[in-house]
């Protein structure tokens, strides 16, 4: 197996905007290997969020190809590229997107599910996210009665619980008050040492580039390393 966890070469992506395209990214070569965090920063507007759905296999690129965990994934079909998601890729979200109607423990154990692992292996997985991210005595809680900070410990809990090859976060710790998104950012921060998962974050904040391995930056439609 490979040591990169994400290839892009040559991509480009451009949308039509009032009836002209719009050029959005261009001839971005990058290789982001496993165990690293990875900080992708850029202005309003740069990309950053395109680029996540390039990598996450949502948008498909114009020209070039991405390759997550080896696997070409702007070759596959639309249903091939969603059962890749489902197994290779956590999300963290700005705003946590965690499914109200289920518990913490629900929350995090839906991936899983999704994947067909069940019994006792999906509880012990769970289990031991819940204790290392401080969550045990929240396991029956539904997300309304979660802190902002809560809510996001189980994103990156249910982002992690898979054991993925990449965790995209986009602005992970943007709703939340310094001292709790720093907290949150730290178990973010641990995940590649532990699992050999490429963490790949799109921020504005200085905390988030303090803590990477690689920075990244969005100009002018291309990545460059900083």
């Amino acid at each position: 197996m490979s040591d990169l966890a994400v290839e892009l070469c040559a991509v480009a992506r451009a949308y039509q905007e009032a009836g002209r395209l719009h050029p959005v990214l261009q001839g971005i070569d990058a290789a982001f290997p496993r165990g690293r965090f990875i900080a992708i920063r850029g202005r309003s507007g740069s990309g950053k969020s395109t680029l996540l759905n390039l990598l996450a296999g949502i948008d498909l690129p114009d020209t070039g190809e991405i390759a997550i965990n080896g696997q070409v994934i702007n070759r596959m079909s639309e249903r091939e590229r969603t059962l890749f998601r489902r197994r290779h890729i956590g999300f963290v979200f700005q705003f946590f997107n965690l499914i109200p109607t289920l518990t913490v423990a629900e929350n995090i154990r839906f991936p899983l599910e999704l994947n067909g692992i069940k019994g006792a292996a999906a509880t012990a997985r769970v289990s031991a996210l819940l204790e290392r991210f401080s969550l045990a005595d929240r396991l029956d809680s539904f997300p309304d009665q979660l802190s902002g900070g809560e809510q996001q410990r189980v994103a990156v809990a249910r982002a992690a619980v898979h054991t993925p090859a990449l965790i995209l976060a986009d602005e992970p710790s943007g709703n939340l008050d310094l001292e709790t998104g720093q907290q949150v950012l730290g178990l973010l921060r641990s995940l590649p040492g532990d699992s050999g998962v490429c963490v790949i974050c799109a921020t504005h904040s200085n905390e988030v580039t303090a803590l990477a391995d690689e920075i990244w930056q969005i100009e002018q439609g291309r990545l460059v390393r900083r």
